[in-house]
């Protein structure tokens, strides 16, 4: 008996292993005359299984193997007749004059075993295209209200291939689809829905009336009403007249009374989601919510909750009613349950019961993943968007989250809610500030503590008392990395700019950093100290930031700053430093006579001025005349675009002036016709 089971264990994990080429080999036994049904059985199994594994057959294999299988028709096994009917249908995609097989299955059509017939059925449609339908209506008319179930489903199943292939001619077998919609003892009802529907799909009259006709019908048959509810869904959600949606809405709320928990529940998830909904349904809606709360199945009580989370945002009144009941399942044994059921109170809180709701919170969260407290934590800052006189109350409640561990993201949102409480409520600024110096003390994400940094950097010079904070980014500089080190050395600067008191002492400690080991912070530290310094220029300082400002008389370009550098450290001494203005005078003298595509000059120029003309003589008086302009900022010119072909009468350039807030576009257009004037 051991021996046995252990050759059935390696044959079945033999067929796991089998190539295509073999299983090839083998089909050719079907033309031996000796050959058993049970051989033959064997052989179809592991063609069958190769190919719904993805094995691909060449049309040549494929149509060989197809009429050596024809051969098998002359057996009388039940077994083998229904594989030899599968595998002609995975082969007649790729297999040659599969058709004549026709007549071998019309012939199976008829038999007397059920199981034969209906096989028959689904093979035969597969191999049948629109030109040979006319020939097999009549069995497949006769298939689909025949008193078998198996025969009518496999019909129905099959004719859905044919509506795709011609939809008019299935049009014609409504009457015998609408006898099987009407029986509601076998699964066939629910293909005979489909296949109605599928028919009437584009028909939006058609689709209302066949929710209508049903619509005090309680359908026995699950698939089929949960099928139906989504119908009538589809048709409220297009326009139609108050009667007609009425009755829509009727049905679905007649589906709330069914015996099937899975009926109910789709047609409450139905009301929630249709738009416009009166409220006497959504009332029913949350009673059936409630009831489902207290049931002893996890899935009805999750399919609950989330029903009501997902309705809690749009009617939170009505959703309070469940509050006590939501609060019970804090202590469900499935998180993501439990999970949910935090998220509605957070989203049907008020000002009367957040204090309950955060005790309850609080406990629960050192229960729960890490992925379940981000979601609490945006749920937690929008409530706080919502009632921000408690936004002391949620500050503390953060304070605590902080201190724990946790990933980036969960950090991250944390970081986000304080960054909130800190710009919508200014008493609770200082706190919030304090509590992210706190938090990057001892934080393990440098990406996060340079967010915090740039934070700090804008909003610290503002708050009551800014020097607190700048003991807490120094020591950054001393204990962090490079990439955190530069960026407090922003953040410091920041504090020099816009507090003057504190200028001097931050310039000390921008000072410190002149000799760190990296390029970065040092090269940072000298700038920012270069332009905080009492003897620097004031033009280098400008809306509160720090930013070098190239006005309209330094268009520099940057092969220029090339070329004077190169010849700043090749001739000069080191006795003076290397300047701007340096670059604008090596440029002057340097800088090659433009090409004619670079000229700028009125809107149409002869070409001998065009070809003299640069962007660099004609810019001041581009700004003078535009008025508009004064105020803006000059950033840079882009080069010469050719608008034309080279061989067009006329060549039309244009060049953009880019400001900070605005683009001026200058066209030339230059005559290329020597004999003639434009």
């Amino acid at each position: 008996m051991l021996k046995h089971k252990e050759e059935k264990k390696s044959t079945t994990l033999c067929n796991f292993s089998l190539e295509k080429t073999s299983v090839i080999q083998e089909t050719k036994i079907f033309s031996d005359n000796s050959v058993t049904s049970s051989r033959c059985i064997e052989v179809l199994t592991k063609l069958i299984f190769i190919i719904e594994q993805g094995a691909e057959l060449s049309c040549d294999e494929a149509t060989s193997i197809f009429f050596a299988i024809t051969k098998l028709f002359q057996f009388k096994n039940p077994i083998l007749r229904r594989l030899c009917h599968v595998s002609i249908k995975l082969l007649s995609g790729v297999a040659k004059d599969i058709i004549i097989a026709t007549s071998c299955l019309m012939k199976d059509m008829t038999g007397d075993d059920q199981f034969i017939r209906a096989s028959a059925i689904r093979s035969l449609c597969a191999i049948t295209d629109a030109s040979m339908l006319p020939g097999i209506e009549r069995y497949v008319k006769q298939a689909i209200v025949d008193r078998n179930n198996g025969i009518a489903t496999a019909a129905l199943v099959s004719s859905l291939r044919f509506n795709s292939v011609n939809p008019d001619f299935i049009k014609r077998w409504l009457n015998e689809i609408g006898e099987i919609c009407k029986n509601d003892s076998y699964i066939s009802q629910y293909h005979a829905f489909g296949l109605m529907y599928m028919i009437k799909q584009h028909e939006r009259l058609a689709l209302v009336k066949l929710v209508a006709k049903y619509a005090h019908t309680s359908f026995k048959i699950i698939p089929c009403a949960i099928f139906c509810i989504r119908i009538a869904v589809r048709n409220l959600s297009e326009s139609i007249d108050a009667a007609e949606a009425k009755v829509q809405l009727d049905f679905i709320e007649n589906c709330l009374h069914h015996r099937s928990e899975i009926v109910v529940y789709e047609a409450c998830r139905a009301l929630a989601c249709i738009k416009g909904v009166p409220i006497k349904y959504l009332s029913q809606v949350v009673g059936v919510m409630r009831v489902f709360l207290g049931s002893p199945k996890i899935v009805v009580r999750f399919s609950a909750v989330s029903t009501l989370c997902y309705m809690s945002s749009k009617h939170p009144d009505l959703i309070s009613e469940c509050s006590l009941d939501l609060e019970s399942l804090l202590s469900d044994s499935n998180k993501s349950l439990a999970t949910f059921a935090v998220t509605t109170l957070l989203k049907i809180g008020s000002d009367s019961n957040i204090d309950r709701i955060i005790a309850l919170i609080s406990s629960f969260l050192s229960e729960i993943t890490e992925s379940f407290r981000i979601i609490i934590v945006k749920e937690l800052k929008y409530l706080a968007l919502k009632y921000p006189a408690k936004s002391k109350l949620f500050l503390n409640f953060i304070t605590t989250m902080l201190r724990e561990e946790g990933g980036l993201e969960y950090k991250t949102g944390l970081v986000d809610f304080v960054t909130t409480i800190i710009h919508e409520s200014a008493e609770l600024k200082e706190e919030g500030l304090l509590l992210l110096c706190e938090f990057i003390e001892d934080c393990e994400h440098a990406q996060l503590l340079k967010s915090v940094m740039c934070i700090l950097g804008k909003e610290g010079p503002t708050a009551k008392n800014p020097s607190q904070y700048i003991r807490y980014i120094y020591n950054r500089i001393m204990l962090e990395s490079c990439q955190i080190r530069a960026a407090a050395v922003v953040c410091l600067a920041q504090f020099a700019l816009n507090v003057p008191a504190l200028k001097s002492s931050v310039l000390v400690l921008i000072r410190r950093c002149f000799f760190d080991s990296d390029d970065e912070v040092r090269d940072r530290a000298c700038y920012y100290y270069t332009l905080l310094k009492d003897d620097a220029d004031p033009k280098f300082i400008c809306d509160s930031r720090l930013v070098i400002l190239f006005t309209s008389a330094t268009i520099i370009n940057p092969e220029a700053w090339l070329k004077a550098l190169d010849s700043y450290i090749q001739t000069d001494d080191g006795s003076r430093p290397f300047t701007v203005s340096a670059v604008t005078e090596f440029e002057k003298i340097t800088l090659p006579e433009p090409d004619s595509t670079s000229s700028v000059g009125p809107l149409i120029l002869p070409q001998d001025e065009s070809e003299k003309a640069s962007p660099f003589s004609t810019l001041d008086c581009i700004l003078e005349k535009m008025t508009i302009l004064n105020s803006d900022r000059f950033s840079h010119i882009s080069k010469p675009q050719h608008l034309t072909d080279s061989d067009a009468e006329f060549d039309i350039i244009c060049i953009k002036h880019v400001f900070s807030k605005n683009i001026v576009f200058e066209y030339i257009v230059r005559n290329t016709l020597n004999d003639k004037i434009m």
